[in-house]
Order: C-alpha cells, then sequence, then structure tokens
C-alpha cells in the first residue's frame, strides 16, 4: 500500500494483522454516540485493533506512520446487501426489467460458471469494496464456498449467505444441502476467516413452501440470519397473491420466517401490514437505489419504513445490476431521490443524526 495513495483506501484485518500503524493529520470522523470530528488527529492501530484516538498534537503515534492529510479517516463502509461475483457481468444486461434481466440475460449467463469463475468474480468485487472504503458485505450468491476463500485472501468481514432456490443452479441439483455444507464448515470460525455464514433463500417466487420450511429449520438449528429479497417488483407481489393469495411478506410470516432474524434487500412494494411484520420481528432492510432505479424497480418508501422503526442499511446490490460498487456513489443517489420523493429537502440532511424526524 503507498503512503501517497489513502485516497478511500481500507486498511482491512488482513492488510494490519500483527502489525502497529498510526493514521495522522486527517479529519477523523469517530461515529461515536457525539458524531466527534478531530480535524487534525491521530488513529493508532495495534494488530488489528484501534488502540488510541485524538488529536495529532495529543496522541503519540507508534508503528508505520501515514500522513494522511486532507483525507477523511472513518470507520469502514457495510454493504448491506452483494452478490459477489456479479462483476463478472457488469454492463452485460442493461435496459430492462427486473424479469426480463434475469430470465434472458443473467441465469442463463451464470449457467457457465464455474468454481474458479466465482473466487476471481469474488476477488474483482472485494477490491472493488476496498477501493471504495466497504470493509464489510452482506452477501448472497452461489459457490458461496469459492467466495468464502476470497473472502479470507482479501481480507475483509462478509455475512456470506448461500444461495439457495427450489430447483437447482449452476453449482448445485441441491441448493439447501451444498449451502448448508458451507455453513457448517465455517460456523465458529468467524473471527479467523472473517466469515460469518448466514443462509440465503434466492426469493418467495424462486423458492416454495417446502424450501421455506428447510430454510427455517436450519436457521433455527444454526441460529442463522435470513437474507433474501423481498417485494422488489410489483409483479412479484401480483405473483404471490395469485400463488398463495397473500403478499410476499405475509408469505414469509406464515412458513415462520419471521421467527429468525431477516435482512431483506429491497422492499420496495411493502403495505402497512408487511411494515407492520418488519416491525413486530425486528427485520432489517437493505435500501439499493441505483440498482431499483436500472431495473425501474421502483423507490423505496424511506418514510414509510422509518415511522415503523424499521432499521434500513445501504446496499450495491451487484454489479450487474448496478454497473459499480460505490456505496457513497448510491448513498447520495439514494438520498437526493428520497428528498424529491418527498418533495422535502431536509428529508435526511447533512448531519448524520439530524435526518428525518416522525
Amino acid at each position: 500500500m503507498s503512503k501517497s495513495n489513502m485516497h478511500r483506501t481500507s486498511f482491512t484485518s488482513e492488510s494490519v494483522k500483527d502489525t502497529i500503524f498510526s493514521l495522522v493529520g486527517g479529519t477523523v470522523l469517530t461515529i461515536d454516540v457525539e458524531d466527534k470530528v478531530i480535524p487534525s488527529g491521530t488513529v493508532v492501530v495495534e494488530n488489528g485493533t484501534i488502540t488510541n484516538v485524538g488529536k495529532a498534537n495529543e496522541v503519540e503515534p507508534r508503528g508505520t506512520i501515514y500522513n494522511v492529510d486532507n483525507h477523511i479517516v472513518m470507520p469502514g463502509l457495510i454493504n448491506t446487501h452483494t452478490h459477489s461475483v456479479s462483476p463478472l457481468f457488469r454492463n452485460m444486461a442493461d435496459d430492462l426489467h427486473l424479469m426480463d434481466w434475469l430470465k434472458t440475460l443473467i441465469w442463463p449467463a451464470e449457467q457457465y460458471l464455474t468454481a474458479e469463475h466465482a473466487y476471481w468474480g469474488a476477488r474483482l468485487a472485494f477490491l472493488e469494496f476496498v477501493e471504495n472504503g466497504i470493509t464489510s458485505c452482506a452477501d448472497q450468491y452461489f459457490f458461496a464456498a469459492n467466495v468464502a476463500e476470497a473472502v479470507k485472501d482479501t481480507g475483509i468481514t462478509c455475512l456470506l449467505s448461500p444461495s439457495i432456490f427450489s430447483g437447482p443452479s449452476p453449482e448445485s441439483k441441491n441448493t439447501l444441502e451444498t449451502a448448508l455444507k458451507v455453513i457448517e464448515r465455517y460456523s465458529g470460525h468467524e473471527e479467523q476467516t472473517g466469515v460469518i455464514p448466514a443462509i440465503g433463500p434466492h426469493a418467495p417466487y424462486s423458492c416454495n413452501s417446502d424450501t421455506w420450511d428447510a430454510v427455517v429449520a436450519a436457521a433455527r438449528e444454526h441460529k442463522l440470519i435470513i437474507h433474501t429479497h423481498i417485494s422488489e417488483t410489483l409483479d412479484e407481489n401480483r405473483m404471490l397473491q395469485e400463488q398463495q393469495g397473500m403478499s410476499p411478506s405475509r408469505f414469509l410470516e406464515s412458513r415462520g420466517v419471521f421467527e429468525n432474524r431477516v435482512l431483506a434487500a429491497h422492499c420496495i412494494h411493502l403495505d402497512k401490514t408487511d411494515m407492520q411484520i418488519f416491525k413486530e420481528s425486528n427485520a432489517s432492510v437493505s435500501y439499493n437505489p441505483v440498482s431499483n432505479l436500472k431495473l425501474v424497480s421502483g423507490i423505496m418508501p424511506l418514510q414509510k419504513l422509518l415511522s415503523h422503526g424499521i432499521t434500513v442499511g445501504i446496499g450495491t446490490d451487484g454489479a450487474q445490476s448496478n454497473n459499480s460498487l460505490d456505496l457513497l456513489a448510491d448513498l447520495k443517489i439514494g438520498v437526493l431521490i428520497q428528498k424529491q420523493k418527498q418533495e422535502n429537502a431536509a428529508f435526511f440532511t447533512a448531519g448524520r443524526r439530524c435526518g428525518w424526524q416522525q
């Protein structure tokens, strides 16, 4: 790592393992409960742990010194919804709605993936993450064992959710069985690997009732977060209404999904009852504004989600549905379209804790 090239440089667990270094002179955003900002600060890191933070003239630097004048020093960003191998499909499928995009281009192209492709695709994604200040992600994809190896080799932290379908995937004829092998392999080794096992049923429209029942049983047994897509499009809602006689969220509630911890991507087309399910179960939502705009899926009703007390994080989705993996750029776009949707310039102000009030 060049000492002079510090723009959006991320210090991951791998890059600082068994080392001592100090970041000196930058503007430090502590992101503590007071949102303290130190205009010219020093951050001391020892063996992967921050041991001292303060003004540059008050904190003695230790180890290798990196001069970060004219830079911001802050905690790494967390990308709350990703598909790690996606850079292999960047720019391949544009100008389509979601189901056409999936059925005519993405799913057919994925049939040619191999384990080696998945590893190098994930390495490429994680390199782009690190370049954009992202040090943690919540990922959902198949070939999860190979993605996990890329996580270890890169040094990021990953909530790893092997994708599950009712039908076969490019990796396996039995995606649940394959996912459980990866989960069992990495459970209990989070500190050593950076891999936090979760489970990733793809969506209510791609997993039937029996698959969801098996996912719920596995999540209970292994105490796993369920990472899925919910109500990304109106077509999905209509499909579930025709098949199950209820919304995607109410269908998942009926299968016991929300009795577990849930991280749901998109959630653009939730009604009040759906939101109440999320609130009562303490489920979390990943907001993916650029992906949603590209696929013309809609704009998340962020104000309504927040008014229900639902936790919302920001995600890029995959590079095939975003074309970029720049989380700060997505955050900017996501905030601006919400301001426009609300016709309220003060909806989410520049101050992190000074945003929308109920």
